[in-house]
C-alpha cells in the first residue's frame, strides 16, 4: 500500500504552500513575535512556569481537591503580570495566528477524506468566501 504521504507529487505540494503562507503578508510579523519572544529567555522561563502552575492547579482540581483563594489569587496576578508584557502577548498572537492556519488546513484534509474528492472554499468556511479572499487564492 502506498502512502500518500510519502508521494513525491504531496511532498512537492506541500513545499509550494509552506513557501506561499512564508511569503503571505502578515507571516514576517508573526515570525517576528515568535523569534522575538524565544529570544528572552526570562520571559521563556516565566511562561512556562506560569503555565506548569496552571496545569498543576488543574490537575489538583481534577483529583477532587479544592484550590484555595490564595492558590488562586498568586496564579492569577502571576498570569495576569505576565501578560502584560509586550512580547507575551505578541507570542500568543503568533500562535493563535499559526493555530488558525493548522486549523484551516486540517478542515480541508478532513473533508478531502469525508468527500472522497477535493472540497470547496465553501464546504470548508461553511460559507462563501468572498471578495476578501480572492487574493489569497
Amino acid at each position: 500500500m502506498s502512502s500518500a504521504a510519502q508521494s513525491p507529487h504531496v511532498l512537492k505540494q506541500a513545499r509550494e504552500l509552506c513557501r506561499v503562507l512564508a511569503a503571505h503578508a502578515g507571516f514576517a510579523e508573526t515570525r517576528r513575535k515568535f523569534d522575538e519572544f524565544m529570544a528572552n529567555a526570562e520571559l521563556r522561563m516565566r511562561y512556562h512556569i506560569a503555565g506548569e502552575r496552571g496545569r498543576l492547579l488543574e490537575m489538583k482540581q481534577a483529583g477532587g481537591l479544592e484550590l484555595t483563594d490564595q492558590e488562586l489569587a498568586e496564579y492569577h496576578a502571576e498570569r495576569d503580570t505576565l501578560m502584560q508584557e509586550p512580547l507575551v502577548r505578541g507570542f500568543q498572537e503568533a500562535q493563535a495566528e499559526m493555530s488558525r492556519v493548522q486549523e484551516l488546513l486540517n478542515r480541508y484534509l478532513t473533508l478531502t477524506y469525508e468527500l472522497g474528492r477535493a472540497p470547496t472554499d465553501e464546504e470548508v468556511l461553511g460559507h462563501s468566501c468572498g471578495p476578501e479572499c480572492e487574493g489569497e487564492k
